[in-house]
């Protein structure tokens, strides 16, 4: 019972001291206005870059590690879903073949170069995404291209 007592005094006393107002924050600062700024673009979209490998503009910030006529491999500071999303974007058609360790699309067309046809490997490293650009032997198959005249037309 004492124990009670001596708790409920020490609350009051406790209480007594707290008598004065808690202070009320300031009002947010109303933001500015909407900026001419560019959109920043969502957290999962990689912005296109500078760096060109058979004529396929590579995300920002990429580095190209080796160039040759047939064969430009490039460093790609993301990872390997963004990098393919960004990748598939770019071409209209292509085949995807997902082995282990690595993503294989054949027979991409691009627009800088439409009579050949383009490999494409895309794999994880350490830190980063190596993409693969090989030039495929031979020209595009005249279907391909008829299909591509057609799509055009309409």
């Amino acid at each position: 019972m004492r124990a009670a007592l001596r708790l409920s005094l020490s609350l009051a006393v406790l209480g007594l001291g707290c008598s004065d107002p808690v202070p009320q924050l300031p009002p947010p600062i109303p933001s500015a206005g909407p900026s001419s700024a560019k959109p920043v673009a969502q957290a999962d979209e990689l912005e296109e870059g500078t760096v060109e490998a058979f004529g396929v503009k590579m995300p920002a910030r990429s580095a190209l590690l080796e160039s040759t006529p047939f064969t430009q491999i490039v460093d790609v500071p993301a990872d390997v879903p963004r990098t393919l999303q960004y990748l598939k974007a770019r071409f209209s058609k292509f085949s995807e073949n997902p082995t282990a360790g690595m993503i294989i699309l054949t027979g991409v067309q691009t627009a800088a170069n439409p009579q050949r046809t383009l490999r494409i490997v895309v794999k994880a490293t350490t830190m980063t995404t190596q993409v693969t650009l090989r030039l495929e032997p031979g020209p595009v198959p005249s279907e391909a291209v008829a299909a591509d005249s057609a799509d055009d037309a309409n």
